[in-house]
C-alpha cells in the first residue's frame, strides 16, 4: 500500500530517516556513560534498535491506513520520549564534563593605597612584583598588563607577597601587582595594617589550561584530596584560595577498604613551591594546588591522582539544592555567614541530630573557636580547634553523600550539577568522574579507617636566615610529631596495597617527647648559655664584646627568637664587659708579660755569666799548664 501511496511513502522515508537519527544518537549519548550500568546499556541500546525496526517495518508492510496511521502516532511518540531522553543524557554528561574542565582563570590587579587618587595606570613609574616567573596572577598576567598598555615602569622584585603587601602599607612603596582577591588571601596574616586601606585600580584576567586529568582507573587503588575553598568568587577556577579544608582519603575498591585523614589547614610541613622550607600546608595554595599535593605528597610519602577543590560559597548552595543534610551537630554554636557577616546574619547551629540547611552546614565546616563577642553564652560554650573542625567537615561530607545517594528528582540533579559546575574544580576526567557512581552504590559495603595527625601547638617566626627568605612573622604553627606522620604514612600505603586491617581505633595518635627546636632568646641571659645552646646544635658562633655594667650578660642576638633552627647556621651576639674590669685584665696581661720578660732576661745574664766563668777556667788551666815542665806541658796540651 506505501509503495503505491506516495503521501505515505514520503511519510515513512521521512519518519525512517528521522528514526535513524534519533537511534544514532540515543546509542551515542549511552555510550557516553561508560562503565555506568554496562548490561543495563547493553540492553537499552539492543531494545532501541529493535523497537525501531519494529515500527518501520511494521509501518513499511501495513495495508491498513488506520494501522498505519496510529502505529505512526505511536512512533512518533516513541522518538519523542527518545528526544527527551537524549536531551538530558547529553546535558547532563555536558555539566558533568564542565565540572571537569582543565581551564582555569587568573585574575592579577595593580594595588595602591585608599588614599592615592590616581587612577592613570600609564603615570605609575614604579610597581613592585613578584620575582618566580612561573607565578601566573603573581608575575606572568603582570607583565601583560606592562606590555598590553605600555607603561614605561621600574619593576621592584619581591620575594614573597607579605613583604611586597608591608612595603605598601608602609608607603614604601606606591603600586604593587596583586592577586585580585588578595583581601581574602591573605586574610590570616598579621600585616602592619588594615588591608582595608588598599583598593585596586586595574584588573586583568585571563585563561590559562592546568595540567592534563588524571586518567587512573577507580577500578584501581586511588588516593584522593579534598579542599575546602573560602573564596569570594561565585566561579572557583577565577581565583585563588586557601587551603581552609583539606581532607585525604586512599580507597582500595578490591578490599572496600578507605582511610580519611583531616589535615589542620596550619600544619608545619615542608611546603614545595617554598624550595622545601616549612610553612603552613595553607600557604601552600598562594601557588596552586599541585603546591599543595606535591608537598602532602612529600611528607606522607604517597601519589595524590585526584583532587577535589570546593568553593564554601557552592557548599550553601549545594545543601539547599539538596533540601538539607542531617548532621549530629556535636556542640551548640553561632558563625558568622557565608559573606562573613555577624549581627542579624548570624548563624546559630544547635547541638544534636539537625537537619541543616547551606548556611548551616557551612558554618559547621567553617566554625574552629567560640565567639563570646558576637553572641550568648548558650553559643559558645565549648572547645573547638582545627582538628575538631576537621572532624566537623566530615559530619558534613557524610550528610551530603547521604542525600545525594537518595536523590530521585531529575530537577534536583540538574540544581545540584549547576551548583557544582561553578563551585568545583577537579583533575578527574569526565569518564572517571561516571564511573563514581558504580563507587557509590557499593559504599554501603566501604570501610572507612580513621586517621589523626597528632601534634602540638607553637608559635615560629617565619624566616630562613640561611637562604634569607620568609614572611619574618611569627606565626601560629599545628607541627605534627613524626611518629604520627609515619604511621599514618603506613597506613595509607598498606591500604593502597590491599594489606589494611580496619579496626574502630585511630591511627595516627602516637606522640613523641622531642619537638622542633626554636632559637631562645638570649638577651637578658649569660654568655654560656648561648655558647652551651649553639655548641649542642653545631651553630657557629660570633662573639662581639661591648661595656656594660655586668660581665657575660647578652644585649643582641642576629636570630630572632621562635625561629626554627633548621634554618639557622650562625647566631651573632653582642656580650658586656665592665670597663674597668677589661682596663684591669689588659694591665695584668701586661704585667705578666713585663715579669715574664724580666725572666727570661734574668736567665739569659745567668747564662752569659755561667758562659764567661766557664771560659775564665779555661784560660786558667792554660796558664798553669804552661808553668810545668815543658815535657809534660806538651804532652798535655
Amino acid at each position: 500500500m506505501i509503495k503505491n501511496n506516495k503521501k505515505f511513502l514520503y511519510s515513512f522515508i521521512i519518519s525512517f530517516i528521522f528514526s535513524i537519527i534519533i537511534n544514532y544518537l540515543s546509542i551515542y549519548n549511552i555510550i557516553l556513560y561508560k562503565s555506568i550500568e554496562n548490561t543495563i546499556r547493553f540492553i537499552f541500546i539492543i531494545n532501541i534498535i529493535i523497537i525501531t525496526l519494529f515500527f518501520n517495518i511494521f509501518l513499511y508492510k501495513t495495508n491498513n491506513k488506520k494501522h498505519f496511521t496510529s502505529i505512526s502516532i505511536l512512533f512518533i511518540l516513541y522518538l519523542i520520549i527518545l528526544i527527551i531522553v537524549n536531551y538530558n543524557l547529553n546535558n547532563i554528561y555536558n555539566k558533568i564534563s564542565n565540572i571537569s574542565s582543565n581551564s582555569k582563570i587568573y585574575s592579577s590587579s595593580i594595588v595602591s593605597n585608599i588614599s592615592n587618587d590616581n587612577k592613570d595606570i600609564n603615570k605609575i613609574k614604579k610597581i613592585g612584583i613578584i620575582s618566580d616567573k612561573n607565578s601566573i596572577d603573581g608575575y606572568i598576567i603582570p607583565e601583560n598588563i606592562i606590555e598590553e598598555n605600555k607603561l614605561n615602569v621600574e619593576l621592584v622584585y619581591y620575594e614573597d607577597y607579605i613583604t611586597m603587601i608591608n612595603d605598601l602599607l608602609d608607603k614604601k612603596i606606591e603600586y604593587v601587582f596583586l592577586p585580585s582577591n588578595y583581601q581574602i588571601l591573605f586574610d590570616n596574616i598579621e600585616f602592619n595594617a588594615s588591608l582595608d586601606t588598599t583598593k585596586i585600580i586595574y584588573s586583568k584576567k585571563q585563561e590559562y589550561k592546568e595540567k592534563k586529568k588524571s586518567n587512573k582507573k577507580i577500578t584501581e587503588p586511588f588516593t584522593i584530596l579534598l579542599m575546602g575553598v573560602d573564596s569570594t568568587e561565585v566561579n572557583i577556577n577565577e581565583s585563588s584560595f586557601n587551603g581552609d579544608a583539606l581532607i585525604l582519603l586512599t580507597y582500595n575498591p578490591n578490599t572496600y577498604t578507605s582511610t580519611i585523614l583531616s589535615i589542620p589547614r596550619d600544619s608545619y610541613i615542608n611546603i614545595s613551591c617554598f624550595n622545601n622550607r616549612k610553612n603552613k600546608i595553607t600557604h601552600a595554595a598562594w601557588n596552586d594546588e599541585n603546591c599543595i599535593i606535591d608537598s602532602l605528597n612529600n611528607t606522607f610519602n604517597i601519589n595524590i591522582d585526584y583532587f577535589v577543590k570546593i568553593n564554601f560559597k557552592g557548599l550553601v548552595n549545594l545543601v539547599d539544592n539538596l533540601g538539607g543534610i542531617e548532621v549530629n551537630v556535636p556542640y551548640s554554636f553561632c558563625e558568622s555567614n557565608s559573606e562573613r557577616l555577624w549581627g542579624n546574619n548570624t548563624v546559630y547551629v544547635d547541638e544534636g541530630l539537625q537537619l541543616l540547611n547551606g548556611e548551616q552546614a557551612l558554618a559547621l565546616s567553617r566554625n574552629r573557636h567560640p565567639w563570646p563577642e558576637f553572641c550568648e553564652s548558650k553559643w559558645t560554650n565549648y572547645n573547638s580547634n582545627d582538628i575538631i573542625r576537621g572532624n566537623n567537615q566530615q559530619l558534613v561530607l557524610n550528610g551530603i553523600i547521604d542525600r545525594i545517594k537518595n536523590i530521585k528528582s531529575l530537577d534536583t540533579i540538574y540544581l545540584m550539577l549547576d551548583t557544582i559546575k561553578n563551585n568545583v574544580s577537579t583533575n578527574i576526567s569526565t569518564n572517571n568522574l561516571l564511573s563514581f557512581y558504580n563507587t557509590s552504590k557499593d559504599f554501603n559495603k566501604i570501610k572507612f579507617q580513621k586517621l589523626f595527625l597528632n601534634g602540638y601547638d607553637s608559635y615560629i617566626y617565619d624566616y630562613d636566615y640561611i637562604n634569607n627568605k620568609g614572611t619574618k612573622l611569627n606565626l601560629y604553627n599545628y607541627v605534627p610529631y613524626n611518629k604520627s606522620i609515619d604511621t599514618i604514612s603506613k597506613a595509607m600505603n598498606d591500604n593502597l596495597n590491599g594489606n589494611l586491617n580496619v579496626t574502630d581505633n585511630i591511627i595516627g595518635e602516637e606522640s613523641e617527647e622531642d619537638k622542633i627546636i626554636l632559637m631562645p632568646s638570649f638577651i637578658g641571659k649569660k654568655y654560656t648559655d648561648a655558647e652551651n645552646f649553639c655548641n649542642n646544635y653545631n651553630i657557629a658562633l660570633n662573639v662581639n664584646y661591648v661595656d656594660g655594667v655586668n660581665d657575660g650578660i647578652i644585649t643582641y642576638q642576629s636570630i630572632q627568637d621562635n625561629t626554627d633552627i633548621e634554618y639557622v647556621n650562625n647566631l651573632s651576639i653582642n656580650v658586656t664587659k665592665k670597663k674597668n674590669n677589661y682596663n684591669q685584665e689588659i694591665n695584668n696581661k701586661k704585667q705578666d708579660n713585663k715579669i715574664e720578660n724580666n725572666n727570661t732576661q734574668k736567665k739569659n745574664d745567668e747564662s752569659i755569666k755561667q758562659n764567661e766563668n766557664i771560659k775564665n777556667e779555661n784560660d786558667s788551666i792554660k796558664e798553669d799548664n804552661n808553668e810545668l815542665d815543658p815535657i809534660i806541658s806538651e804532652f798535655i796540651n
